[in-house]
């Protein structure tokens, strides 16, 4: 399809339809896995309308389109159109008639103003060169009670296989590593907070969960790279390069009885922030997104909401108490 594309996108459509072949191998079910568990933690309402943004085959926009039934309707859309034609199959073999997958380019969503009452984006969305205008163009898009649900990788994604990998293309192609990768912008609560922060939304849950995904054999792991966003890198390799990056990663993952890899993510839901939130955050200064985040808290789970705080209750609680208790004693007299 002959649709313009940024530089960066174009990048992303060229790796992702490489991926088509490898994305819905059983090594890679971390995909579905983080998908569903974002809806889940979004819970949409029925008869609803999604975007989902990114979708790659379908893993979170299927299991919207179940949940919101057949008078709701998800959008899901994606640069690369392999993908995007593995998602159509899924969706045709369920009997979903409330979905469709179109191409589409994240920084320029071709919608209304106000169309979805949900915005989703798993593992996408880091992909943008600008973050906070991204989440503008989500908002743009989104009603005004809506919900933005962004799912991003923890700060040990593949673990400990993504050091190997590199290690092994370091070997080939000495300083090809990266200084970061597009998804290590948001690693943690802390960046996810700046970055909400400088969007004037308001997060209502940020929630860090570990998980691994079970490897089976040494084989499981090159299917995870040629399944996933280093697919790039070993393409970018000469065909004798990519069996010497091959082998020394299996040997690795040999040597070392790797039986799991860490695949923990960070789920983020949020909505705008009132007008006086975001009138005072209009007022900071501009929050720079494009560095690596520093490590973070971490742990099983941890989540921050935008209610009160338990200490503020008890306080006014006893000020209560006080003062009745006052008037009573004043009564007696």
């Amino acid at each position: 399809m002959n649709i313009p594309m940024n530089q960066t996108a174009a990048k992303v459509a060229t790796t992702y339809n490489a991926v088509a072949d490898n994305f819905d191998a059983q090594a890679l079910s971390f995909w579905d896995r983080c998908g569903h568990r974002t809806i889940e933690l979004l819970n949409p309402v029925r008869d609803s309308r999604i975007l989902d943004v990114g979708c790659g085959s379908g893993a979170s926009a299927l299991c919207a389109a179940r949940r919101i039934g057949p008078k709701g309707y998800v959008e899901a859309i994606d640069v690369a159109e392999k993908l995007l034609g593995l998602g159509r199959r899924k969706a045709e073999s369920e009997g979903l008639s409330n979905i469709a997958f179109q191409y589409g380019d994240m920084t320029n969503l071709p919608y209304a103003d106000n169309s979805f009452d949900y915005v989703v984006s798993v593992f996408s969305i880091f992909f943008a060169d600008d973050i906070v205008a991204q989440l503008n163009e989500f908002r743009r898009v989104l009603r005004r009670d809506g919900t933005i649900a962004v799912t991003t990788w923890g700060n040990d994604m593949f673990e400990p296989g993504s050091s190997y990998f590199w290690e092994a293309v370091q070997s080939v192609n000495p300083g090809s590593k990266p200084s970061h990768n597009p998804w290590e912008r948001l690693t943690n609560a802390r960046a996810i907070r700046r970055l909400t922060d400088a969007a004037s939304l308001l997060p209502t849950t940020i929630q860090c969960e570990q998980s691994q995904q079970i490897l089976n054999d040494a084989e499981d792991w090159w299917t995870i790279c040629l399944g996933s966003g280093y697919r790039g890198v070993v393409d970018s390799l000469s065909r004798s390069d990519r069996e010497k990056v091959k082998g020394e990663c299996l040997e690795s993952i040999r040597h070392n009885r790797v039986g799991a890899i860490s695949t923990s993510a960070i789920f983020t839901l949020m909505k705008n922030a009132p007008d006086k939130m975001r009138d005072r955050s209009c007022n900071l200064p501009h929050t720079k997104l494009g560095a690596k985040a520093k490590p973070g808290i971490t742990g099983r789970t941890m989540m921050r909401t935008n209610k009160p705080s338990n200490m503020i209750v008890v306080v006014l609680s006893v000020l209560l108490i006080s003062t009745l208790w006052r008037l009573r004693s004043g009564a007696r007299l």
